[in-house]
C-alpha cells in the first residue's frame, strides 16, 4: 500500500504472520524482506528487524536479483544474533538454486551512539534501537545531521561568515534530527520507553491486535495491543504515525473502526496501511 508521507510516498505492506516489508523510496532502503518483488529489488539496502520468517523470508530471491540484474552483491544489517542465520539462508537458497554468483553483504546493525551507522543518503543514517519481541530483534531510526548557522552570526553579510571560518572560528552548530523510526515486531516499553522513536517526525509501527485477543496474549506474542497505544497516547510527540501489521484475523472495516478509540489528539496524525 502506497501511503503519502513526511517521507514523500512510503510502500508498506504488513499482516501479522504472513508477511511484511516496508519500502523508503527517498532513502532507497526496505524494512524487513517477508517478500520479494521488482519494488525490492531496485534497492541494494535491507534492514531487517528479527529472523523470523514472515520478516525474513524474502531475502534470498532479493540476494539473487541483486546479482542477476543489477551485477552487484545485496547489502543486509541485521541483529548480530540474526546475522548467522540470514547467512545460512542465503547460502541454503544458493545451494537449492546453484547460484554461485549470488554475493551479500551481511553486517550487523549499529546502535545509536556506538559508531556511525549506516549511510543512505540525503544526510541519514540507519542506526538501530534494541526492541522487545519473542527473539532477539530491533527497530531502525533514521538520523540526519545538519549544520545551521549560529543565532548569533544569522545577520552577518557572507564575507564577514567566510572571514571567521578562516579564523578557525565555530559559526554552526550541528542540528539532529531523527527523520523516522520502525518499530519492527515489539512490545509497547521498547516504544514508549525511547525518547528518539516518540519524537521521531514519522514513526512506522506495529500494532497487531484489537478486541478479539487481550492485552496479555498479545504481549505474549511479543506485540503491541492498540489499548496499550490508547493508554500511552499522550507520550507520541510524533509529526505522523503509521499503524500497520494487523492480524490477519481482522477485516479493513474492523481495522477502521477500532483506529476511532484513539483520541483525537493522536488519531489526526494517523495513517493505516491495511
Amino acid at each position: 500500500m502506497q501511503i503519502k508521507s513526511l517521507l514523500g510516498e512510503i510502500d508498506i505492506i504488513s499482516v501479522a504472520g504472513c508477511q511484511t516489508r516496508i519500502i523508503i523510496p527517498k532513502y532507497k532502503t526496505v524494512f524487513d524482506i517477508g517478500f520479494n518483488d521488482d519494488s525490492s529489488n531496485k534497492y541494494q539496502n535491507v534492514f531487517v528487524s528479527h529472523s523470523h520468517a514472515d520478516h525474513v523470508s524474502g531475502i534470498w530471491h532479493h540476494a539473487a536479483m541483486q546479482d542477476f540484474i543489477y551485477k552487484r552483491e545485496g547489502h543486509y544489517y541485521a541483529p548480530e544474533e540474526n546475522t548467522g542465520l540470514i547467512r545460512a539462508y542465503i547460502e541454503a537458497g544458493k545451494a537449492m538454486n546453484h547460484w554461485d554468483n549470488t554475493k551479500a553483504l551481511i553486517k550487523d546493525i549499529e546502535p545509536r551512539g556506538k559508531g556511525a551507522g549506516v549511510s543512505v543518503g540525503n544526510g541519514v543514517n540507519i542506526y538501530s534501537f534494541e526492541t522487545s519481541h519473542r527473539i532477539t530483534s530491533c527497530g531502525f531510526l533514521g538520523v540526519s545531521k545538519k549544520n545551521k548557522l549560529k543565532a548569533e552570526y544569522i545577520d552577518y553579510p557572507s564575507f564577514m561568515i567566510s572571514d571567521l571560518v578562516k579564523n578557525n572560528v565555530s559559526v554552526t552548530d550541528e542540528l539532529e534530527t531523527i527523520e523516522f523510526a520502525y518499530s519492527g515486531d515489539t512490545r509497547i516499553e521498547s516504544i514508549v520507553g525511547n525518547e528518539d522513536v516518540l519524537n521521531s517526525h514519522t514513526l512506522i509501527l506495529e500494532c497487531t491486535h484489537f478486541s478479539k485477543k487481550s492485552v496479555e496474549g498479545t504481549r505474549n506474542s511479543g506485540h503491541i495491543h492498540i489499548d496499550e497505544i490508547i493508554h500511552y497516547h499522550s507520550s507520541f510527540k510524533n509529526r505522523e504515525i503509521m499503524l500497520m501489521h494487523f492480524s490477519k484475523m481482522y477485516c479493513k472495516e474492523e481495522i477502521e473502526k477500532e483506529v476511532l478509540r484513539i483520541p483525537e489528539e493522536l488519531r489526526c496524525r494517523v495513517k493505516i496501511a491495511i
